[in-house]
């Protein structure tokens, strides 16, 4: 992977290549072309699934935390974290656990009809927003103690 971004921007983490998570420098189009129909695009996401694969255990458990997890707002196309969910699945990884936090109100009931069956298990709809503060309850990475 790092021959194909000689710009250094993929750092390795013991979960293997990440990519810089800013929209700006997702996709490249961003550059040549501005934000305009390149925003919000997931599909030049670099996901290190082979590192991934050879990290998990038999009692793994993957979890996905989404701090801004608005279904709704995006139009006709499917949301960033159900793209992310379907691609994990796809490569036989799907989300034991997805905490969702949402800082905007959502009726429940909507919710739950904007979340595909496969995925309604999993879910955990969180509606607050989240916190740094490592004591506060809404930091989400105390979930993950």
């Amino acid at each position: 992977l790092p021959s194909l971004f000689p710009s250094g921007q993929l750092s390795y983490t013991r979960a293997g290549w990440v990519e810089p998570l800013l929209p700006q420098m997702r996709h490249p189009d961003m550059c040549l072309h501005g934000m305009g129909q390149n925003y919000m695009r997931l599909d030049y996401m670099v996901h290190d699934f082979g590192a991934m694969c050879r990290k998990l255990k038999p009692m793994s458990r993957t979890v996905f935390v989404d701090m801004g997890a608005s279904l709704s707002f995006h139009g006709s196309q499917l949301s960033p974290p159900l793209f992310i969910m379907e691609l994990f699945c796809k490569f036989g990884m799907p989300f034991d656990h997805v905490y969702a936090f949402e800082i905007k109100r959502a009726d429940p009931n909507n919710v739950i009809n904007l979340v595909p069956d496969q995925f309604l298990s999993a879910h955990h709809w969180i509606n607050v927003g989240v916190s740094a503060d490592l004591t506060s309850k809404q930091n989400p990475f105390k979930l993950l103690k």
